[in-house]
């Protein structure tokens, strides 16, 4: 197990994403766990590789970090009050914490159309990406230019270095699974798209 990280749609719709993760899965469209681990560090590092590639490369890579706020209904701070209640064997708490959860659930289900802070634009996701791939094709030894994390060191291997000049970083391939899957995303006629991490 570990982090890992996808490209979310957003969208309701079952079917919409079904169709979505199939047609990845038929091309094995997935990020890699080296991405995700790319995509996991500038919540936790100040100087994380994500950053330090924005400043070496000169690009805006926000749409790889910010997070939807609703993503999905936040009610783990209410399950988890539930939890304590349980603990403590005060169950008098545990009706009204639960009609909260209700009630947050319904906020979600009516605003979650309107309210698209931390998604992207599905455009703009696609010009940062293809931005991206261009800023490393000018630039292919940005790689070696990157100073490890100390607090966390990982074992990048060739994802941001090339061995050979007529070779592409791993991140590269990555890259062109985001742009493969706003394909698919666009057919479904889906407006915002975020990166998120499970």
């Amino acid at each position: 197990m570990g982090y890992d990280v996808f490209l979310a749609p957003k969208t309701r719709s079952c079917t919409k994403k079904a169709r979505i993760v199939e047609k990845i899965n038929e091309e094995e469209a997935f990020l890699s766990r080296d991405f995700a681990m790319f995509h996991s560090r500038p919540h936790a590092f100040a100087q994380s590789e994500l950053v330090q590639i924005e400043a070496l490369l000169h690009i805006d890579l926000t749409p790889y970090w910010s997070y939807p706020i609703n993503y999905e209904p936040d009610t783990q701070e209410l399950e988890y009050e539930i939890y304590l209640a349980e603990e403590a064997n005060d169950l008098t708490k545990i009706p009204d914490l639960k009609q909260q959860i209700i009630q947050v659930q319904k906020e979600w289900e009516v605003n979650y159309d309107s309210i698209h802070e931390g998604w992207t634009h599905i455009s703009q996701m696609r010009e940062t990406t293809l931005t991206f791939l261009e800023k490393i094709r000018q630039n292919p030894s940005f790689g070696s230019q990157i100073t490890e994390v100390t607090e966390r060191p990982f074992d990048w291997g060739r994802y941001f270095i090339s061995l050979y000049s007529a070779d592409e970083p791993e991140i590269v391939h990555d890259l062109r699974k985001i742009l493969l899957s706003l394909d698919y995303m666009e057919e479904e006629n889906i407006d915002y798209v975020a990166l998120v991490g499970y």
